[in-house]
């Protein structure tokens, strides 16, 4: 097997099998390959970062394709929808006057409240790293006036225009006044204060929740430690069922890594994209064009260079000692009834929701989650000693074998240089699982919209 694209199909093969029988549904689901094992920040003494660390995973709607990217945050994306139902029937002329006048007021409103929001939480970022036990309750309220004002204007606003709405549409319309409440300002995406559809996390930065697209994928701040100089806000709830008895039991367990096993060789059966849910791709999500790499140091200015390397011959095994997929979902504000209801009822100028490329077209429902994989890799003697020559020269930095990393703690909690070992005689080279608590996301399978 020599192309590429190739290993990383026969990689992403044996993760659906690993799941077991009816574990996957190409059909009616999607599966998405973390290329880079994202570690996620689940365990610790602190829930508000494991709540934010869920939050990610479940907000993150992925991009179009078999590679694990951002593509939208659901939470967003699911505010669209909601505005933009079509609802019908006669409305006449006074009404139609009164409800436009409304909904510009409206229009008006929402816009000041994101401005506002934007500016609240790039200040309170400052401000909290001087004073990291400042609420932004306590700050907004103190130090940034304008926030209060605004989120009540845009209360007030959506009330005058629900009412009007409701006159006109009748049920229909509070049905839909009744979701947008739960997910809106005053509900899931409330940053300010604890209500019945949010949740208290520790957040790095403060300024991505002012931003419309999840540009930012799960892990990043577990592993740089950035969650350790976090701000506590609110966040859409979530939840991850199973998770925290799974993780016990496999902390639980001896040390042997007598677990799941991902294993292929050159020989073995690759997966298609239809295999995986995909109709086609779109470039942000491809997979990585190599499967083995080398970033050596070198002397000028500091930089690195990539030394790509296809091994004619190997062999792939990870045994893990915890694996698992999660169910992950809103807890008590996203209503998938309204979408099967209302998604081909929307105005004539709505933005791509349910298209293939779609913000909603897929909703996160599964995060594969693998802990503490111990790797084994079988090589020719030609390609085992080419391979240990590279891995053991001084400038070598970091290598990365398929989606784990070696050397390169910013990205993933894995294995230093020398926690591999080498066996020459047979050709293999075996690298120790990572000493850390965190797990790894493995992949993320979403249901089809």
């Amino acid at each position: 097997m020599t192309n590429l694209s190739d290993l990383w199909m026969a990689y992403a093969n044996q993760l659906t099998e690993a799941l077991g029988s009816g574990g996957f549904d190409p059909q009616n689901q999607q599966l998405s390959i973390a290329t880079n094992s994202l570690p996620l920040a689940l365990v610790g003494d602190n829930p508000a970062i494991s709540a934010y660390t869920v939050f990610q995973l479940g907000n993150t709607v992925p991009v179009q394709g078999p590679g694990y990217a951002p593509h939208d945050n659901l939470s967003d994306a699911y505010l669209t929808f909601l505005n933009s139902i079509a609802f019908q029937g006669q409305v006449n002329p006074s009404d139609q006057k009164n409800l436009s006048r409304a909904a510009a007021k409206l229009t008006t409103a929402q816009a000041n409240y994101q401005a506002s929001l934007k500016g609240a939480l790039a200040a309170f970022k400052l401000t909290s790293l001087m004073n990291p036990s400042l609420s932004f309750a306590n700050f907004t309220n103190s130090q940034y006036p304008a926030f209060g004002a605004a989120y009540n204007a845009l209360l007030a606003a959506q009330v005058t225009y629900d009412q009007l709405m409701a006159q006109v549409y009748g049920s229909d319309y509070q049905e839909v006044s009744l979701a947008r409440q739960k997910a809106g300002a005053q509900g899931a995406t409330c940053v300010s204060h604890q209500t019945s559809f949010n949740m208290e996390a520790a957040v790095a930065d403060p300024d991505s929740l002012s931003t419309s697209a999840g540009d930012e994928l799960p892990g990043n701040e577990a592993a740089s430690g950035g969650t350790q100089t976090s701000s506590t806000l609110y966040v859409p709830a979530y939840s991850l069922d199973g998770f925290e008895a799974a993780y016990q039991s496999w902390i639980n367990d001896s040390d042997s890594h007598t677990g799941v096993t991902i294993a292929f060789s050159g020989n073995s059966q690759t997966s298609s994209l239809q295999d995986l849910g995909w109709t086609s791709h779109s470039h942000s999500s491809s997979t990585h064009d190599w499967f083995i790499h080398v970033s050596e140091t070198t002397n000028k200015k500091g930089s690195t260079q990539i030394v790509h390397d296809t091994y004619g011959s190997f062999g792939y095994e990870a045994t893990f000692k915890g694996f698992g997929a999660f169910n992950i979902s809103p807890t008590g504000w996203f209503d998938l009834s309204l979408i099967d209801e209302y998604k081909d009822k929307l105005v004539e100028n709505a933005p791509n929701l349910f298209g293939a490329d779609g913000s909603l077209a897929r909703l996160p429902y599964q995060v594969i989650i693998g802990f503490q994989p111990k790797i084994e890799l079988s090589f020719s003697q030609s390609d085992y000693h080419r391979f240990h020559q590279t891995f053991s020269e001084t400038k070598t930095e970091r290598m990365s074998i398929g989606p784990f990393d070696l050397g390169h703690k910013t990205i993933h909690e894995h294995s230093e240089k020398t926690a591999v070992t080498f066996n020459s005689a047979e050709g293999k080279v075996i690298i120790d699982p990572p000493a850390g608590v965190q797990p790894c996301l493995l992949g993320v399978i979403s249901s089809k919209l």
